[in-house]
């Protein structure tokens, strides 16, 4: 099954890059989804096509949003009994929390800025939440529409240079933000970002945008609900512009309210001597084909 897919991309990127803007916002259903990638027929290739020429897709029904409500409560109550750390990804890499609401405690990066709180879970530590239960379906799929077997990365530690890792952010109300950039897209095709949050109570207003090929920000949240997952290939340029709740006007990082994420990614660990960074948009515009060459040849390299 995987050699299906590895082949599509494969072409794909022998004649093309990975695109930076997206085109269309697909919606769809997990049981479609689920048996269009095991068949791998025309809907299939289809598919991978609509994907690199810039479609992104909103997954209905992945999870039952109880249990992703728990989920949240669970590392919100994490977040107040254990003192916010920053490691890097080297082995003994514990999980950990950290945020910048305070002297910037999380690194400042130079292509792009960032304000929120994020949890990092590591699959070879022991976890009380067992979070990597919760995304396994949908992350064994991407793995193999990406060109990977189902099980890629889940035995890896930092030693191996590519692992699996969770995120979960918030993004605070009225301050928590990321600016526009982009991502690597060269193991694991497509970003997996999972809804924590109800709309209409945690935030009302900012949220996720993607950037269109007349740089017009694509505000997507009216399609997303709690339990939805959103998955792009992160090539594209996107964002978070602050969420705001109406009748919410105070900044309150000890607040449980904002927009909440979970991301399912694999990514190049610090063992790796020269990372693949992520690229802020007004750096990407002084030389786009610099960068997209950066992006297709890590594809190449992989």
């Amino acid at each position: 099954m995987n050699n299906h897919y590895k082949k599509k991309w494969d072409d794909l990127l022998e004649k093309n890059f990975f695109p930076s803007f997206v085109k269309n916002i697909k919606i769809i259903d997990f049981k479609e989804f689920n048996k269009i990638v095991i068949n791998m027929g025309k809907e299939s290739d289809d598919l991978v096509n609509n994907i690199f020429d810039g479609d992104v897709l909103v997954i209905k029904n992945v999870f039952k949003k109880e249990d992703l409500i728990e989920l949240k409560n669970n590392i919100y109550d994490k977040q107040n009994k254990e003192k916010e750390q920053n490691y890097k990804m080297i082995d003994g890499c514990p999980n950990f929390h950290i945020s910048n609401k305070q002297n910037k405690l999380a690194p400042v990066r130079d292509n792009y800025d960032e304000t929120a709180h994020s949890h990092y879970f590591f699959r070879w530590n022991n976890d009380s939440l067992k979070i990597f239960n919760y995304f396994e379906n949908i992350w064994e799929l991407i793995k193999l529409f990406s060109g990977l077997d189902k099980d890629d990365f889940k035995k890896s530690t930092p030693k191996d240079k590519i692992i699996d890792r969770i995120q979960v952010l918030r993004y605070p109300l009225n301050e928590g933000y990321i600016t526009t950039h982009c991502d690597v897209s060269a193991w694991q095709k497509l970003n997996i970002g999972i809804c924590l949050y109800e709309n209409g109570k945690d935030f009302d207003s900012g949220g996720l945008y993607l950037l269109d090929k007349n740089e017009n920000k694509i505000n997507v949240e009216n399609k997303l609900e709690l339990g939805d997952c959103f998955c792009w290939i992160p090539t594209i340029f996107h964002g978070v512009e602050i969420p705001r709740l109406k009748g919410e006007e105070k900044i309150d990082w000890n607040s449980n309210k904002g927009r909440w994420q979970a991301l399912a990614l694999t990514v190049q660990s610090h063992c790796v001597q020269e990372r693949i960074l992520s690229t802020g948009y007004e750096k990407f515009k002084k030389n786009p084909l610099k960068y997209k060459k950066i992006y297709r040849n890590a594809y190449k390299k992989n």
